[in-house]
This record gives C-alpha cells, structure tokens and sequence, in this order.
C-alpha cells in the first residue's frame, strides 16, 4: 500500500544524491546534480518509495567514460 504525503523533491533528491557520493568516492567516480527548471517545492507521493527508486536508479547508472555521473531532476506535468 502506498503511503502518500508532501515531501520535498530537491531534498528528498539532495539527500540520496550525496548519500550515494560516498560510493561513488569509494569507485573513483564523480557524483553531481542539476536541477533545471521550476521544482515545486513538496510533491504528494510515497516519500519511502521515493527514496527507494532514486537509489536504485542512480546506484545502477553507468558513469560515462570521463567518470562522471549527473542525475538530473526536471518538472514534467502530467494530465
């Protein structure tokens, strides 16, 4: 069952994103985030689930040849 509450995008995002740049260190890799655009500040959504798709995400991408790894967070409106 999902859980559905406010929670803040670029801190939910800001929070995994150097969580994971201690792994990224531990490979010789460089972790970094762009935001591009408006991000509202809370979306209603499972904050855990979140979380948990954000890491899966970001730990299995591939850094490219430079070693180097941006996730990036755009706004995209659904109807």
């Amino acid at each position: 069952m999902l859980e559905e509450e406010d929670c803040s995008p670029v801190e939910t995002v800001s929070d995994i994103v150097r969580m994971m740049r201690i792994r990224a260190k531990h490979k010789c890799l460089t972790l970094n985030l762009k935001f591009r655009g408006p991000i509202p500040d809370a979306i209603t959504t499972d904050p855990l689930r979140l979380r948990q798709i954000l890491i899966n995400l970001i730990g299995k991408r591939r850094a490219s040849t430079a070693g180097c790894c941006w996730p990036r967070m755009d706004l995209t409106t659904g109807g």
